[in-house]
């Protein structure tokens, strides 16, 4: 069970800041949860463009090269995130309140996520220590001695 919602703490000049993607909304946002955010309703082609692949490929490849995006900057006006040496997205600011709840629902369907694989596992541990070991009915084998003769 995949989140719909991707997010990671990344620094930007001794700030710490969330980036999140909402798969729902197609929405790439930057903030640092008590001043500052910027979002951007993202394209696949803005996608295409930002990895440098093809459309076609976008969907597969964006939630494993998200961890590899990073804040590059940010003024009063927007953040700049950037994908590699050259690709860049351009967020703009927004209202703070409008990220709050992504980011809550974000934390909530994670911590749910976790705690379902968690008891998962733990099922599949409880399952395993009270299975019996299968017996065969099958006569044992006996050991056959081996006799060497010396040659005279």
């Amino acid at each position: 069970m995949d989140s719909n919602i991707l997010i990671q703490l990344l620094e930007l000049n001794d700030i710490e800041f969330y980036l999140y993607w909402d798969d729902e909304e197609k929405l790439l946002g930057l903030t640092d949860g008590s001043t500052a955010s910027y979002t951007r309703l993202c394209t696949l082609d803005d996608r295409s463009k930002l990895l440098n692949c093809a459309s076609s490929i976008v969907e597969s490849k964006w939630r494993d090269s998200f961890t590899h995006l990073r804040a590059a900057s940010a003024n009063d006006n927007e953040a700049v995130i950037k994908y590699g040496t050259k690709n860049s997205l351009i967020l703009k600011r927004s209202e703070l309140k409008d990220s709050i709840p992504l980011l809550l629902s974000a934390l909530y369907n994670e911590n749910k996520r976790l705690k379902s694989a968690e008891e998962a596992k733990k099922k599949k541990r409880e399952a395993v220590t009270t299975m019996k070991p299968i017996r065969s009915s099958a006569p044992k084998r006996q050991k056959r001695a081996v006799v060497e003769f010396e040659d005279d």
